[in-house]
């Protein structure tokens, strides 16, 4: 008799399910265990399952605002691991299992086109994912492919001596978290990632070779910042941050060449530039002059509870303003 269940990462039918099946790391049990040490939330795996068989799995986390709670299936990616064909039956049981939990909001973050949840009452949320192709790339090839704009960049950074390095200690984690809060306030944008999740990767992934995290330097100033995290084929851009006030060194683009040069020594067939909303022309542009090619990424959402998720409709709007995001960020650096 089949049965919804929700199973931690560290179940041993669920290590054996997940260890042959080819998710990416966002799907992993260490990614599940990053956003509970990151946020301090509650993050499993529910499943649909008879007796010891798994036929289909989505990892999430809960986030419990009181107001509002809101299970996200997963950030950054979503992933159905198993037998699609039992999706129907899966997403019937899973809503019926958060009703009973109380919770408010359903968001599943997913890449490529998955026209089922439309039929089933989902809301999308368009964007896309950004990826360069490596194949049979080498560093010459690569220079040689990039526009003039960035060579140019890139050139007048290194004339500058903007130089690059990786982290050296956990340390360093607190002037790219403040890098990344004045990044995040002139974008006026609630800063999504927490300190802890910084410390998290840094402790499961870097620490393991499984995360490199990059600074630009000027004049002894740790002056951007950048997280890339490598699954076996692929370097994803997990964050990247930087001074405004130095922005004409133009470190931004000389972090990018590196990343994507150790990747290329990684031997890795891609670098993700990850998601973006389809409204927001500036990033989509700059994540296409390196050559990156667009793919589809919904976020697909289903309310619920109509009231809270309009409160938290609201709050989020504010939380994004010029006036939220300063206020947010005052907090958060209180907090460091």
């Amino acid at each position: 008799m089949q049965e919804f269940v929700k199973l931690y990462p560290t179940d041993q039918n669920l290590q054996k399910f997940l260890v042959n099946k080819k998710i990416s790391i966002f799907s992993s049990p260490i990614w599940n265990e990053i956003l509970q040490e990151g946020f301090k939330a509650k993050a499993w795996y529910y499943c649909l399952r008879e007796g010891e068989e798994i036929f289909l799995a989505l990892p999430g986390v809960l986030f419990d605002f009181k107001v509002v709670k809101l299970f996200y299936a997963n950030m950054p990616y979503g992933e159905f691991i198993g037998d699609i064909e039992y999706l129907p039956s899966f997403l019937d049981l899973m809503e019926n299992q958060l009703r009973l939990e109380r919770v408010h909001l359903l968001r599943i973050a997913q890449l490529g086109d998955q026209d089922l949840f439309i039929l089933k009452g989902y809301r999308p949320r368009k964007g896309y994912q950004h990826l360069l192709d490596l194949n049979g790339m080498n560093p010459e090839i690569l220079w040689k492919q990039y526009k003039s704009s960035i060579r140019r960049n890139i050139k007048r950074a290194e004339r500058l001596q903007v130089s690059v390095r990786e982290i050296k200690n956990k340390a360093e984690l607190v002037p790219l978290y403040f890098l990344y809060l004045e990044t995040m306030k002139r974008n006026y944008a609630t800063p999504i990632w927490t300190k802890r999740i910084f410390e998290a990767i840094y402790d499961l992934l870097v620490t393991q070779g499984q995360a490199s995290i990059f600074f630009a330097e000027w004049m002894d100033n740790i002056i951007a910042g950048m997280i890339l995290i490598h699954s076996e084929e692929t370097t994803y851009y997990f964050l990247g941050a930087s001074q405004t006030s130095t922005h004409s060194l133009r470190a931004n683009d000389l972090l990018f060449h590196q990343a994507i040069l150790k990747s290329l020594l990684r031997e890795k067939q891609k670098f993700d530039f990850m998601t973006c909303v389809e409204w927001d022309a500036d990033l989509i542009r700059f994540k296409e002059k390196w050559g990156a090619k667009r793919y589809p990424f919904t976020i697909y959402e289903k309310e619920l509870d109509s009231l809270r998720a309009k409160i938290w409709a609201y709050i989020w709007k504010i939380a994004n303003s010029k006036m939220g995001s300063n206020m947010i960020n005052q907090i958060l650096k209180k907090l460091i």
